[in-house]
């Protein structure tokens, strides 16, 4: 939380919201972080999701959009998020 909070051009507007549930079907770990800001000075929307495989390998995967097109990603970030397997 604290890494994306501080991310280079990331200005952070809101309180992170961090969801530990988000289930995984290759068994990862996932941790989703969302809030609100100004990347390069532009209002935006910003989601990221942790993964973590049972062997410790991990990444980050981040969907930033408009604050008026939030509502369009509907779920598809996490459907993206879902198919990825951490090798």
């Amino acid at each position: 939380k604290k890494l994306l909070e501080g991310a280079p051009g990331w200005q952070q507007e809101s309180d992170s919201k961090v969801d530990e549930d988000v289930k995984h079907p290759h068994g990862c770990v996932v941790v989703r972080v969302s809030a609100s800001g100004k990347l390069e000075g532009v209002a935006a929307f910003r989601t990221s999701y942790y993964l973590m495989n049972p062997k410790g390998e991990h990444m980050v995967v981040t969907f930033i959009a408009a604050p008026n097109q939030v509502n369009n990603l509907e779920s598809r970030d996490q459907t993206l998020v879902e198919n990825i397997e951490v090798h």
